[in-house]
């Protein structure tokens, strides 16, 4: 997978993507509440990632919202494979 160049601005834009797939597994039932958390902090400490100070334009930002959405939906599954529930569904 290519990496996803992103300027510091960015990071809250990915927050939010993020945020909105996990809060979504959970309304759906595959993550429980501490999960959400689980889910955002996986996907923004990857290691695929790149951080550049270079100005962005749409096609980087409608790049990194694909990432992070992709990001998030295999960090969801492969809590699932491990836990045979998603991870902090226990807790709900």
């Amino acid at each position: 997978m290519t990496p996803v160049v992103y300027g510091l601005g960015m990071v809250l834009f990915l927050l939010g993507v993020v945020l909105s797939v996990a809060v979504q597994a959970f309304w759906d039932h595959r993550v429980g509440y501490l999960g959400i958390a689980e889910v955002v902090a996986a996907v923004l400490a990857a290691d695929d990632v790149r951080s550049l100070g270079s100005p962005l334009d749409v096609d980087d930002v409608l790049a990194a919202d694909a990432w992070a959405r992709d990001r998030a939906e295999q960090t969801l599954a492969r809590a699932s494979d491990v836990d045979g529930e998603a991870r902090g569904a226990q807790l709900r």
